[in-house]
């Protein structure tokens, strides 16, 4: 098994007071409806955790499976913190901070690091590497943009 990487920083502002950011941020229900190719994902009985099961995805000729078990807390009052269990394929882990920018303003550094154990055939290992960083860069992009409209819809 291969294993690949990536990472991904932001920081973004969004009109609401800190307290409904942090517990935006924190739902799980949220957290799997804006997740991304997501085929189930089940809560389980530890508090703030989740498996989740993705869609198969195939680049030139490597498919993979995503499978990995999650728990999300605060650290402390402004800090969610996150990290997959090592179970599964995918090991997630990364931050919320939250500060307040006004009374009905947040501002919010996520940053996350992934990483995808892969069954990848010798020759195409050195292919593959990129594409799955620029994949994680923009699947947690694109999850924060999901999760940014889903705050403003409430």
């Amino acid at each position: 098994m291969a294993r690949y990487g990536g990472e991904y920083t932001e920081t973004f502002t969004v009109d609401v007071p800190i307290e409904d950011a942090k517990a935006h941020f924190s739902d799980l229900d949220a957290i799997a409806k804006c997740y991304g190719d997501v085929k189930s994902a089940k809560k389980l009985a530890k508090a703030g955790t989740m498996k989740l099961t993705l869609k198969s995805k195939s680049e030139i000729g490597v498919t993979f499976n995503g499978v990995h078990t999650c728990t999300w807390h605060f650290s402390d009052a402004k800090t969610l913190v996150w990290e997959s269990d090592g179970a599964g394929n995918i090991v997630s882990r990364g931050s919320a901070k939250f500060t307040a920018a006004g009374k009905k303003r947040t501002k919010i550094t996520y940053t996350e690091h992934m990483e995808l154990e892969m069954d990848v055939a010798f020759l195409l290992r050195g292919l593959i590497g990129p594409i799955v960083s620029k994949q994680i860069r923009n699947g947690s992009r694109d999850y924060i943009q999901r999760m940014r409209e889903l705050l403003e819809e409430a």
